[in-house]
């Protein structure tokens, strides 16, 4: 149901990788439930899927050109992902400039509004919806000229659904369909870009370390990032050679429809360098490292925020623990096959109190934004 003084409107909604696209789609479907006309434009790794996660929409494919087509009709607003090297929808910021409100949600903390591509002020929405205060926070750091009662706080869409997630149940569902005991532990290694492979290199030697001087055994599933070899091929060939080199039980098939939420459901521990998906992790009660070394992992991070955040915000908010070594990644392991909780995921933590309802806050915030633009 549309909100009072708030007619339907035909909104354009933008979505590229993955993260992005988990991001935008819950308020697209929000929006759409409100009677409103969402059109979705795909590009980058969102218009190579046959579905898009299985909201009641219908994606259609058209990119920045499409307003070079005589006679064709602005939305009355757009709403962007903030993905890796702008695409489409930061292409529309600029074009729509002072034809409608343009609007970017962040998926994580600053989602890509820090890289180099998007400071041209070209590129700068009008409007931008941060997860939360940390996200608003780097908002202020990195465009500190930007209107910061411009810049509002909506939650995280993406995780609405783990409000009522049952971890146990899908624990058990997950390793029956993989063949996982109970009886060893599981660690999850999830994926990112550069610099990938090198750190799932890091973890096999860590965790055969462990199984050689003290008889652990692990099970280890490693999920690579959708457009690791596409995007990353070399990344695609050191990951492969770790696999290789891995001396216990590799879990090597893994269902190929598997959720990240299934895959982290069957795990024990999640290890990562600084993904999205360890906010889900945290969100789903798991614990994660971020394996963020001074050569790798730091320096990836830091240059694509360009200094302007230095450190993980899960690691600054104690949600993730940090490994800069191998030494200090088998410590952290070690510790934590001893049965040491690494942190502290109970469910009054801040993040878990932003899950539930984002994708209405956000739907709440576009239609204020079209009220008070009319």
């Amino acid at each position: 149901m549309i909100a009072a003084g708030v007619n339907p409107n035909s909104i354009w909604a933008v979505v590229k990788d993955p993260g992005g696209t988990n991001g935008v789609l819950p308020v697209v479907d929000e929006l759409t439930n409100r009677g409103h006309d969402v059109r979705i434009i795909r590009n980058g790794w969102a218009a190579t899927q046959d579905t898009l996660f299985g909201f009641n929409v219908e994606p259609t494919d058209i990119d920045s050109g499409v307003l070079e087509q005589d006679g064709l009709p602005r939305p009355d607003l757009l709403l962007t992902s903030t993905c890796s090297k702008g695409g489409t929808g930061m292409e529309l910021i600029a074009r729509l400039r002072g034809q409608c409100p343009t609007v970017a949600l962040q998926d994580i903390w600053g989602g890509a509004l820090a890289a180099e591509y998007w400071q041209d002020p070209r590129y700068r929405p009008d409007y931008v919806l941060a997860n939360d205060i940390v996200g608003r926070d780097i908002m202020c750091r990195v465009w500190p000229d930007f209107s910061h009662l411009h810049i509002m706080v909506v939650g995280f869409p993406a995780m609405d659904h783990l409000a009522s997630f049952d971890l146990a149940s899908a624990r058990a569902e997950a390793r029956v369909e993989c063949n996982l005991t109970s009886r060893v532990p599981v660690v999850l290694y999830l994926g990112g870009g550069t610099g990938t492979g090198e750190t799932l290199a890091m973890l096999v030697k860590a965790l055969d370390a462990l199984q050689h001087h003290k008889a652990h055994v692990v099970q280890l599933i490693a999920r690579p990032h959708p457009r690791m070899y596409t995007d990353y091929p070399a990344e695609a060939v050191r990951w492969n050679d770790a696999c290789a080199k891995f001396r216990g039980i590799l879990v090597k098939d893994p269902p190929v429809d598997w959720t990240v939420e299934q895959a982290i459901a069957a795990s024990d521990l999640v290890v990562s360098m600084a993904s999205t998906a360890q906010l889900t992790a945290a969100l789903m009660g798991v614990p994660s490292i971020s394996v963020l070394t001074p050569a790798i992992g730091e320096r990836v991070y830091r240059e694509a925020y360009r200094g302007i955040v230095e450190e993980f915000p899960l690691v600054t908010m104690e949600l993730a623990r940090k490994a800069k070594s191998v030494h200090g990644l088998g410590d952290l392991l070690g510790a934590f096959f001893k049965g040491a909780p690494l942190v502290d995921l109970s469910p009054d933590r801040h993040l878990r109190q932003m899950v539930g309802k984002s994708a209405e806050f956000a739907a709440d915030a576009v239609e204020m934004i079209l009220h008070t633009r009319r």
